[in-house]
């Protein structure tokens, strides 16, 4: 079948994942329509160079544009953090479950389209995108706040992590975006946690596709394994100059996703 005849079939199965695909193919799922047998079980290798994307462009999943996320958020009326979060984990009063294609953390997921939580809130904001600290006050100011780890800074940004005030509105949330070639070296020299690396130690990384190839043979299948990974965890140690955070060292590099970092596309 043509490869966009049979994506639109597939989408209209409203199967949301990858593992769901398999157990249709294998007919696992009995109140769904059979499989035609001119529709690939593996169309990852058929439509390779026929139109393929993702999975999730073929089952039709993944998160909605920014412009119309935001407008979907705008008019539930929420007006602060707090009851988006709420919002997001379906505990707050008079609301419909968050549809799936919102996502819950949108200052990570639209980074280049991001301002500020009272633009993704109400549509409004005083803060114009680009009115930022610059890099080096933005940083001493974040440095004694002593927020140990990039976790706890997403914490802080959505006003979840404990005994501190709301963030100012010219600090970025994403400062690796905002201040690339403006000062910016990782989030260690961010926050001036003790595992700050020197300028000079960026330059010598893995090329990315040496990197890959090495993790391709590790067999890691999950966020999780890749944690343990990059803790020492595994029989394999990591390397050196195997960074830890490669969505952020080979952004512009190679970098697609993590199941193509992993090698299971």
């Amino acid at each position: 079948m043509p490869f966009e005849d049979a994506r639109d079939f597939s989408r209209k199965l409203k199967l949301r994942t990858t593992a769901e695909w398999k157990k249709y193919c294998k007919g696992m799922f009995l109140e769904l329509p059979v499989k035609p047998d001119n529709i690939p079980s593996q169309p990852e290798q058929t439509y390779s160079r026929l139109g393929w994307i993702n999975y999730k462009d073929w089952l039709g999943v993944g998160y909605r544009s920014f412009e119309d996320a935001k407008n979907f958020v705008i008019n539930l009326g929420i007006s602060n953090v707090k009851d988006w979060n709420k919002y997001c984990k379906g505990t707050l009063p008079g609301f419909d479950i968050k549809p799936k294609d919102i996502p819950r953390d949108p200052d990570l997921r639209y980074r280049k389209n991001w301002i500020n939580w009272e633009d993704w809130l109400q549509g409004s904001t005083t803060r114009i995108y680009g009115e930022w600290q610059n890099f080096h006050d933005a940083r001493k100011y974040v440095r004694e706040l002593k927020i140990k780890n990039t976790k706890d800074w997403f914490k802080y940004c959505k006003n979840d992590l404990a005994g501190y005030d709301l963030k100012p509105n010219d600090i970025p949330t994403s400062p690796e975006v905002v201040y690339k070639d403006k000062g910016w070296i990782n989030y260690a020299d961010w926050l001036g946690t003790t595992n700050i690396r020197k300028r000079s130690d960026i330059e010598v990384w893995m090329s990315f596709s040496d990197a890959r190839n090495f993790v391709h043979t590790l067999n890691l299948g999950s966020i999780d394994d890749w944690k343990k990974f990059i803790n020492n965890e595994l029989e394999i140690k990591r390397p050196k100059n195997m960074p830890k955070s490669p969505q952020f060292v080979y952004k512009e590099l190679g970098w697609l996703n993590w199941r193509d970092w992993f090698g299971k596309v």
